[in-house]
């Protein structure tokens, strides 16, 4: 009995030693490159490049790794410039643009569940707000019955 339990111990060191070798150098580097990309969003925005700073935020945010938090920080910091741009005309498409980079950053990083529902919820939400925007802005109605904003939004929560 004891010969058994000391095979069975052996085997499972070796599997837990294999997992950790394989699955720790993978959330090392997406840590990193995750970083990486936080940096880079840094420099676009020091150089007033907010497309550019859009781009990498959405990159980080890609690169999740549960207990790294460079994900959750892109994603506060997508919906921070979608909420600080949305109030002028000019600033309504960048605004769109960094709620649709934070929306997809969550979807697309999924496994099982999107990790913060509350974060997607309110890209959603401005999402389907903006569109309502544009489409009255264009003399549109994709809803067909005056209600843009509840159609956009859902559409967005059937995809999502």
């Amino acid at each position: 009995m004891v010969v058994g339990l000391g095979r069975w111990l052996v085997g499972a060191a070796w599997a837990v030693a294999l997992a950790i070798g394989v699955v720790g150098p993978l959330l090392v580097r997406a840590a990193w490159e995750g970083r990486a990309e936080l940096v880079a969003a840094d420099e676009a925005a020091a150089a007033g490049r907010v497309d550019l700073e859009i781009v990498h935020l959405g990159r980080a945010a890609r690169w999740r790794v549960p207990i790294a938090g460079h994900d959750e920080a892109a994603i506060a910091r997508l919906l921070a410039i979608g909420a600080a741009t949305e109030g002028s005309e000019a600033g309504s498409q960048t605004a769109l643009a960094a709620y649709r980079e934070a929306r997809a950053a969550l979807l697309v990083t999924r496994v099982g569940a999107v990790g913060d529902r509350e974060a997607l919820g309110l890209a959603n939400r401005r999402i389907a707000a903006l569109m309502a925007a544009q489409e009255m802005a264009f003399g549109t109605d994709l809803s067909g019955r005056g209600a843009a904003e509840a159609y956009h939004l859902a559409l967005l929560e059937r995809a999502g």
